[in-house]
């Protein structure tokens, strides 16, 4: 956490913890007292010989009556609260971690830089220029910062980067091999961020910290898909393990270490894993089956067991956790299709079957207040689907580059 985050949640804790003290019981009866006797007039004072100033006539020190002093501090405390109040609400919303948000910015990469384009105004402005080579933008939860690949010969750091530009942190120590970029996934509270790495033989989860960049490898078997964290406070993530069998799904804790598997259904042990629901108790993950279409998605409750089986493959998950974007399974054609996450028919969006690297998982993402779903093709430029059915758009700002669509509060 930077050092202006911090001191933001510390006065808003501190100006919380005034708000909530308690008055002093006595405060009221000697205000109401005090208000009932009316000040001496002046005859009745006595002239008094000079004094030091802040001396009484006795020699110690002047002080002032004690209903007045509590009168004073509890004025003073008003107004601290109050300008702390207003300074706190005067700063933006932050964005949900889950669930639908307002849309923002598009973050992309061009020419080894990071971009972003504004999709109202169409305004473009790049967040890196140099030599490096960035890739792979992936904006935070909130939608403050960004995080990107910058590449170090055959490998890569992970770069964090506010808004406009302004470096955060760097990834410490040597540059991960072969890392994931579909992998890269932030923490709800956007301290972590997770990632992927590793060849073959030692692929492995690290944990950055988006403060200071420090990198935690996490003693887990691991198959170099995405890791998501669980709604609504992030201490867990699901990821995929390699078994005896081929793979499964496990839930790892950051709480204890410790790690259990996700009830799944029998099936050939290929499977993706696609996100959780925004309440955090069901989980969506593709496998390959033996419909036409070569795979299946599958919505498993956590807790029971439960299973909901949708005929669409290579599915992605809305904001809002009630629907999925796919392929039909029916053999025939490769459309792209949306299904109500309780079951129900997979109805096209698309008739023109543009060819979409379904394995890609950011090659299909939904806008976040989940009125598009942004393609990419193999060929041509990025395009906007209406998931109702309705005709695409494919407006100049995109032209130039889809990545990542911030988050902003509704």
């Amino acid at each position: 956490m930077i050092a202006p985050e911090r001191l933001e949640r510390d006065l808003t804790a501190w100006f919380g913890g005034i708000a909530s003290t308690p008055t002093p019981d006595e405060i009221e009866d000697i205000l109401v007292a005090t208000a009932r006797v009316r000040q001496r007039p002046s005859w009745t004072f006595l002239p008094l010989a000079p004094r030091p100033m802040g001396h009484t006539a006795m020699g110690g020190r002047h002080r002032v009556p004690a209903p007045r002093r509590v009168a004073i501090l509890l004025a003073v405390l008003g107004l601290l609260l109050a300008l702390g109040t207003a300074w706190v609400g005067s700063r933006p919303r932050l964005a949900p971690p889950f669930g639908l948000a307002a849309n923002g910015l598009m973050a992309y990469e061009q020419g080894g830089d990071i971009f972003v384009v504004d999709p109202e105004s169409g305004a473009r402005q790049a967040i890196t220029v140099g030599p490096e080579s960035d890739h792979d933008p992936h904006w935070s939860l909130d939608g403050t910062r960004i995080a990107f690949l910058r590449e170090a010969g055959p490998a890569n750091h992970v770069v964090v980067a506010t808004r406009d530009g302004t470096v955060v942190s760097v990834s410490a120590g040597a540059p991960f091999i072969d890392a994931d970029p579909d992998s890269i996934a932030w923490s709800p509270d956007g301290r972590t961020i997770a990632l992927g790495s590793g060849g073959p033989e030692d692929r492995s989860i690290k944990l950055i910290d988006a403060d200071d960049g420090r990198v935690t490898t996490l003693p887990l078997p691991y198959q170099m898909l995405e890791m998501f964290w669980r709604p609504p406070d992030g201490r867990q993530f699901a990821w995929v393990r390699p078994t005896v069998q081929g793979a499964e799904l496990a839930l790892y804790s950051l709480d204890d270490g410790t790690s259990l598997a996700i009830p799944l259904t029998a099936g050939d042990a290929t499977l993706r894993p696609v996100g959780w629901t925004p309440e955090g108790t069901r989980f969506v993950y593709n496998r390959d089956t033996p419909h036409p279409r070569g795979a299946s998605t599958y919505v498993v409750d956590v807790s029971t067991g439960d299973h909901v089986v949708l005929d669409a493959a290579y599915a992605r998950l809305s904001n809002d956790g009630t629907r999925i974007v796919g392929f039909d399974s029916d053999g025939q054609d490769d459309h792209l299709c949306v299904a109500r996450l309780d079951d129900g028919p997979c109805d096209p969006i698309d008739s023109d079957d543009r060819p979409v690297a379904a394995s890609t998982f950011t090659s299909i993402q939904w806008s976040p207040d989940d009125r598009w779903i942004v393609i990419r093709p193999l060929t041509g430029p990025a395009l906007l689907l209406d998931p109702d059915g309705g005709a695409p758009d494919q407006p100049s700002w995109i032209e130039e580059g889809a990545g990542s669509w911030q988050r902003l509060a509704e």
